[in-house]
C-alpha cells in the first residue's frame, strides 16, 4: 500500500510554519538520511531533529518505527508523533533507555504521541522506558512497554524535578535488578504527577542469586506496580501525585535464599486520588532450605494491594493478593519455620479518606463494600458513585475514559465516572436500595428546572401499590457523602437529614407529608401523587428525597431515588 505523502501530512504544521507560529522541523522513518528537517527533505532520525533544534521548536514526526534512543539534552522543544502512539514507534533495542530527560528540561519539553519500547536502564538511570532525573518534562499520549529499568523503574523512573505524564499507558515492563528495582514506575520525584494513566501489567524482578561454594545468598523480589516516595512534608493532603490512574495486574517479583516477595500493587508514602488499584498480586517467599554448611529460613510473600504510608482519597482498593509464604522445614534438633502470606490489600496504608478498602479506616467517606464494577467502571448500582470528596486540587475535567470527571456535583470513587444515568443524589449504598418513584419535570436522577419555568415534582406509587403515605424532605445545596443518614432495620439511606433531626439547618425543609404527619410546605395526598410549584425566579440547586410505605419491602417502608435539581 502507497504511503500518504508527508505534505498531506503534514499539511496544517506548513501553515503554522509559514505563519510564524514557530519553527516545525519534520522527521519521517526511511527519509534520505541526513535530510534538512523540511516537509521536502525531513530528517530520517528524532534524535538528528533534536540536535537540530532550539529552544521553543516544534519536531513532527511522521508514522514509522525509530530505532534509536532519544536525549532531549536540555531542550525544551515539542517532539510529537502525527498520527499518534498505534502506529508511531521508537524501538530501544534494549542498549538505552528509550527517552532520557536529564539536563533541566522544563514544562515546555514535550513528547507526545509515541509508542516506547525496549528500552534498558543502566546504571546511571531511573527508568528504562522513559528516565527522568532532576527534570520536569511534560508526557502525553504515549504507551511505554516492555522496557527493562534494571535497579529503576521499568516503564518510567523519575529522580527529583516536577515531570506530569497525562493519559498514558505503562504496560509489560520489568526491573532486571532484585529490590529497589519497580516493573512500572519508580517516583522519586516528590513534585511529579501521573494523570489518567493505566499502569497494568509490569513485573517486579526476582530476588538476585550469588553462590559461593556451598552457600548463597539471595534478595526481595521486587514491586510490580509503583514505588516511591510522597510529596514534600505537609503537602500530602493537597498535593496528588497519581490521579485518575488505573493500577491493576501487577506482580511483585519472587524472592530467593530467606527474603519476603515483591509488592504487587503500591509500596511507598505517595498520595492517590480517584485511582483504582486493584487485582495486583505479591511475589512469592523462598521456602526453607539448608544445605551441608548453610540455612536459609522461608521467606514471606509479597503483599499484594497498597502499603508503605501511601495516601488515598477517592480511591477503590480490592481484590489484591498477597503472596504464598515459603514452606517451613523441620531438621534434626530444630526446624525453620513457614513464612506468612502477604497482605491483600492493605499492608501499612497513610491517610485514607472517601476511599473504598477492606478493614476499617478512621478517615472520613470511608466505605467497605463490593464496588460493584464492570471492568473497572462503576454500574448503576456501584456504591462509589458520588461517594468521593471534590477537595482535590487540579483535579483533572475529565476521568480515564475521557468523560467528564464530575457528573452530578461530587466526584465518584475511583478512575472513570459513572453515566449521568446512574446517578443517585448522594446515597451511598452500603445499606437498602432507595425506589425510583420521585421525579421533578420527569427526571428521576437531576432536574434541570428553567429559573422561570414551573417544576412539577411527583411520587409514583411503589413497587407494592397505592395509595402509599410518603414524606419528601429537602436540602438547599448538594449534600456531601458525610451528610449520609443510616436508616435502623436496613431501610436504607438518606443523603441528608430530615429538618426535626437538625432544627438549627436553616437548608433543610420538609416538602411533603402524609406519613408522619409533619408540618410540610405543600398539602400531600398517598402516593401516586403530584404538585406543580411556580417558578422560583432565582437561580439556585436543591436536593429532594423521600420516605414512601412500601409493602413489597422487608420492614415495609422504603427509601426513595434522591433528585438534585437545578434551577437556572
Amino acid at each position: 500500500m502507497k504511503r500518504p505523502s508527508l505534505r498531506t501530512a503534514f499539511a496544517v504544521l506548513f501553515v503554522l510554519q509559514s505563519a510564524g507560529a514557530q519553527t516545525v522541523r519534520f522527521v519521517q522513518a526511511g527519509a534520505a538520511s541526513p535530510g534538512l528537517g523540511t516537509i521536502q527533505a525531513p530528517f530520517a532520525s528524532i534524535q538528528v531533529g533534536i540536535a537540530a533544534s532550539v529552544n521553543g521548536d516544534a519536531l513532527a514526526v511522521a508514522p514509522g518505527t525509530y530505532f534509536e534512543a532519544l536525549d532531549f539534552s536540555g531542550k525544551n522543544i515539542d517532539v510529537y508523533g502525527t498520527g499518534g502512539a498505534s502506529i508511531t514507534t521508537v524501538h530501544a533495542g534494549y542498549l538505552a533507555p528509550v527517552v532520557r530527560f536529564r539536563s533541566g528540561e522544563g514544562p515546555t519539553a514535550r513528547m507526545a504521541g509515541f509508542t516506547l519500547r525496549l528500552g534498558l536502564a543502566d546504571s546511571f538511570d531511573f527508568g528504562g522506558g522513559i528516565s527522568v532525573d532532576g527534570a520536569s518534562p511534560t508526557v502525553e499520549d504515549c504507551i511505554i512497554e516492555s522496557c527493562n529499568g534494571g535497579d529503576g523503574g521499568g516503564g518510567i523512573g523519575c529522580n527529583g524535578g516536577a515531570p506530569r505524564f497525562r493519559r498514558c499507558l505503562i504496560q509489560f515492563n520489568n526491573a532486571g535488578s532484585s529490590w529497589p528495582g519497580v516493573g512500572g514506575v519508580l517516583m522519586m520525584s516528590q513534585a511529579g504527577r501521573f494523570e489518567n494513566c493505566s499502569i497494568v501489567g509490569n513485573f517486579g524482578p526476582d530476588g538476585y542469586i550469588d553462590c559461593v561454594g556451598s552457600c548463597c545468598s539471595g534478595g526481595h523480589g521486587g514491586t510490580g506496580g509503583v514505588q516511591g516516595i510522597g510529596p514534600a512534608g505537609g503537602s500530602a493532603t493537597i498535593f496528588f501525585q497519581f490521579v485518575n490512574c488505573l493500577i491493576v495486574a501487577n506482580h511483585g517479583g519472587d524472592a530467593t535464599y530467606g527474603h519476603d516477595g515483591g509488592h504487587g500493587g503500591v509500596f511507598g508514602a505517595m498520595t492517590f486520588a480517584n485511582c483504582t488499584i486493584m487485582h495486583n498480586f505479591g511475589g512469592f517467599g523462598p521456602s526453607a532450605l539448608t544445605t551441608p554448611k548453610c540455612g536459609y529460613s522461608a521467606g514471606d510473600g509479597g503483599s499484594g494491594g497498597v502499603g508503605g504510608g501511601a495516601v488515598l482519597r477517592n480511591c477503590i482498593v480490592r481484590g489484591n493478593q498477597g503472596g504464598i509464604g515459603g514452606a517451613g522445614l523441620v531438621i534434626p534438633g530444630g526446624s525453620y519455620p513457614p513464612g506468612f502470606a502477604g497482605q491483600n490489600d492493605d499492608f501499612g496504608v497513610g491517610a485514607v479518606s472517601f476511599s473504598n478498602i477492606p478493614g476499617f479506616h478512621a478517615g472520613p467517606g470511608n466505605i467497605d463494600a463490593d464496588p460493584q464494577l464492570a471492568t473497572y467502571r462503576p454500574t448503576a448500582t456501584s456504591p462509589g458513585v458520588d461517594a468521593g470528596n471534590n477537595l482535590v486540587v487540579d483535579l483533572p475535567a475529565t476521568d480515564l475514559d475521557g468523560l467528564p470527571r464530575v457528573q452530578h456535583m461530587v466526584v465518584d470513587q475511583g478512575a472513570f465516572e459513572s453515566a449521568a444515568t446512574t446517578y443517585r443524589g448522594a446515597v451511598v449504598l452500603s445499606s437498602g436500595a432507595p425506589v425510583s418513584t420521585l421525579t421533578v419535570n420527569g427526571h428521576d436522577r437531576t432536574a434541570p428546572v428553567p429559573m422561570h419555568g414551573s417544576a412539577t415534582i411527583a411520587m409514583a406509587a411503589p413497587p407494592g401499590g397505592g395509595p402509599a403515605p410518603f414524606l419528601i424532605i429537602g436540602r438547599i445545596g448538594v449534600s456531601a457523602a458525610s451528610d449520609l443518614i443510616v436508616l435502623p432495620a436496613g431501610i436504607g439511606e438518606l443523603a441528608f437529614a430530615h429538618p426535626l433531626m437538625a432544627a438549627g439547618d436553616l437548608s433543610l425543609f420538609l416538602l411533603a407529608d402524609n406519613l408522619l404527619g409533619g408540618p410540610a410546605a405543600t398539602a400531600s395526598s398517598p402516593a401516586p401523587w403530584a404538585v406543580t410549584l411556580p417558578a422560583p425566579g432565582v437561580a439556585f440547586t436543591f436536593m429532594l428525597q423521600g420516605l414512601i410505605d412500601d409493602s413489597t419491602a422487608v420492614y415495609g417502608c422504603s427509601v426513595t431515588n434522591a433528585v438534585r435539581v437545578d434551577v437556572q
